[in-house]
Order: C-alpha cells, then sequence, then structure tokens
C-alpha cells in the first residue's frame, strides 16, 4: 500500500492480498431470492460486480489484507447486510443499470 492509502497495481501477493468470498444470501440481508444482485467494492472503485444466481450470489475475489467497504445492489437501490456494520453513502459512486 503506498504512503497516502491506495493500493499499487505491483503484487497482490507481496501486499498481503488474500482471496475472499463476497456473498448475498438470506442470512445477510432482506431476502435471498432477488435478482439481479451486485456488490461494490471500494478497492475496485465500486463498480459493478455481478453476483450469479447458480453461484447462490456469490463471486470469489480478490481482497486487501486491511478493511475495506463494499456494499450491495439490487433493482438500483444501495442494500446492505443486516449482520454488519453500516453507514449509508452521502454521494452513490458508482451508476447501475438494472436493465442489464
Amino acid at each position: 500500500m503506498g504512503n497516502n492509502g491506495e493500493y499499487k497495481d505491483v503484487c497482490w501477493v507481496c501486499e498481503g492480498w488474500r482471496a475472499g468470498e463476497i456473498g448475498w444470501g438470506v442470512e445477510s440481508g432482506i431476502g435471498g431470492d432477488e435478482d439481479p444482485v451486485y456488490a461494490h467494492l471500494s478497492h475496485e472503485g465500486y463498480k459493478s460486480l455481478f453476483l450469479p444466481s447458480k453461484n447462490e450470489f456469490k463471486s470469489i475475489r480478490m481482497v486487501p489484507p486491511n478493511a475495506f467497504q463494499y456494499f450491495f445492489s439490487i433493482d438500483g437501490n444501495q442494500i446492505h447486510a443486516v449482520d454488519q456494520p453500516f453507514e449509508r453513502a452521502r454521494e452513490l459512486a458508482y451508476e447501475v443499470d438494472a436493465k442489464d
């Protein structure tokens, strides 16, 4: 990680990144049958990450060694997992086209 807190594009292994499961489910929020479901990760610039229902709304991603922020979106609405700390973003840093 650089001095300003941003991640370098040098070596994920050298910086201590690891594989992490990102998922949405019945135990995580308001249901489990919504589709499409997207995850938005701070270290990926909050870009939409589609979580396919055939994979139980899960995806394996490389995640940084320290804490990072994330949220889910369903039908263009920002949703959080009820079992996680939550603070609504003041400005949404993404745009979701729910018709895709």
